[in-house]
């Protein structure tokens, strides 16, 4: 997920179990709406990721917490090619977005300017739009149920990377 609200990256404390990567100490006290503490983040890893589809790498240090959001979309998107005309082509960050999944990863603005590229495509009324990344196409917009109700979120994009555990496990041994 890219969020341009969030002032660091967070990755869940799951993921980083899975990767075997080796935390810092810290402590951060993450705050949402109405700056309530959310929780507090005692540890912070170092993360190198590329995007699905290049060799480019990515780094961020991001706070380790228990959980980020729930999983999005929260419900199965409906996929008829005549709804998303303008998306056809587009090489997208997340090609399965449409499938609901947990957020292990969040980068935040501490790395989100560092992706933007710049680009947007705009669907019409109530349709979603695309933003480039250096990551792949971002979609946003609003998520609707299959009946008549509609869900927003309030996100930038939904963004799948593929971590790569061979350079992560190369990067630890030799540090």
């Amino acid at each position: 997920m890219l969020d341009s609200g969030s002032r660091r990256s967070l990755i869940t404390e799951s993921c980083w179990k899975k990767l075997g990567l080796k935390g810092r100490p810290t402590v951060h006290r993450i705050r949402g709406i109405n700056n309530l503490v959310a929780e507090t983040s005692f540890q912070e890893v170092r993360l190198e990721f590329t995007p699905h589809f290049d060799s480019e790498i990515f780094k961020v240090d991001a706070l380790i917490v228990n959980r980020i959001a729930s999983n999005l979309p929260n419900c199965r998107v409906n996929l008829q090619k005549t709804c998303y005309p303008h998306l056809e082509r587009l090489k997208l960050a997340d090609p399965e977005f449409y499938i609901s999944s947990s957020v292990e990863f969040l980068i935040g603005a501490d790395l989100y300017t560092d992706l933007i590229i710049g680009q947007s495509i705009k669907g019409g009324m109530g349709s979603r739009s695309a933003i480039d990344t250096r990551l792949g196409w971002i979609l946003s917009g609003m998520v609707y149920a299959g009946s008549n109700s509609r869900i927003q979120k309030s996100v930038i994009g939904h963004v799948q990377v593929d971590f790569d555990l061979k350079g992560f496990w190369d990067l630890e041994s030799s540090e």
